[in-house]
């Protein structure tokens, strides 16, 4: 059986079996640069460096580093338990929530409006108002990727800034773009049915609902997000109103086109409900 010396208050003390010093390093009678020696070795070493106590330190540094990582996510978790505390969360404003959404896809719609309207002005293209949906429904990806970017970099959107929301997390800083991202993902298809009229029909109002009883959707939870509002002011309903009648006033004329694809798109439907017409004719 291995016999164990060491070094304890400048003396020499032992013989120790290799079951001693281990329970003892356990209990913290014994530390790891405790000097030992046993028949073997040519000089006194740290229990640490002896081929011994390889396994065993090992051991006992990865349980330590899982304690240490556990620690540190009950620390986090209190901490943000902490600083949610100090956010205005309770404030819960559905409709201005989905306001700023509409919002946002306004202004999207508008810049592929305007950016068709130019390229069809310079010969660029040449396609209908049906084309020019089907190419917005293609570029919708594009809308939840410059969504994530502004949260990202600014913490809102145009459509939010506009009614005074911003988007933080339980230490009040932005989001990162990946959790950004999935907010964005979240809200287009749990929270708004991806623009599906028979699926909005039931996503709309479990996402009021849910934000009503909760007091956080799911898509905040999900991504540790928090919504700030600010104090109604009339700019928040009177500056939004404003821009959109403008901007529908200065589009005027290609809305005259736009109106006519609605006016045509919903005939076709009430034809194909009807059964007047086959669905894809």
């Amino acid at each position: 059986m291995m016999q164990i010396y060491l070094v304890i208050d400048e003396e020499k003390k032992g013989p120790f079996t290799l079951f001693q010093v281990e329970e003892q390093l356990r209990e913290g009678t014994f530390s790891e640069n405790q000097l030992a020696w046993y028949d073997g070795v040519g000089e006194w070493q740290a229990l640490r460096d002896l081929p011994p106590f390889e396994s065993f330190f090992r051991r006992r540094d990865a349980e330590l580093e899982d304690e240490r990582r556990l620690n540190a996510v009950e620390r986090a978790a209190e901490y943000q338990r902490e600083r949610a505390e100090t956010l205005p969360k309770s404030v819960v404003r559905p409709w201005t929530r989905f306001w700023a959404r509409n919002l946002d896809f306004w202004f999207f719609f508008l810049f592929c409006f305007t950016l068709m309207l130019t390229m069809r002005a310079l010969g660029w293209i040449d396609t209908s108002m049906e084309g020019f949906m089907n190419a917005l429904l293609m570029l919708m990806p594009v809308m939840h990727l410059m969504e994530a970017y502004c949260l990202d970099r600014w913490g809102t959107t145009p459509g939010k800034a506009l009614v005074g929301i911003r988007i933080v997390d339980a230490e009040g800083k932005t989001l990162n773009f990946g959790a950004a991202l999935r907010r964005s993902l979240g809200v287009f298809v749990i929270g708004l049915g991806c623009y599906v009229p028979i699926f909005q029909i039931i996503a709309v109002p479990y996402a009021y609902y849910s934000l009503v009883k909760n007091r956080r959707s799911f898509w905040d939870v999900s991504t540790g997000s928090y919504v700030q509002h600010e104090p109604f002011r009339p700019r928040h309903a009177l500056l939004p109103l404003a821009i959109m009648f403008g901007t529908m006033i200065v589009f005027q004329k290609p809305m005259v086109e736009f109106n006519a694809f609605i006016e045509k798109e919903k005939a076709r439907i009430q034809s194909v409900l009807s059964g007047e017409e086959a669905p894809g004719s």
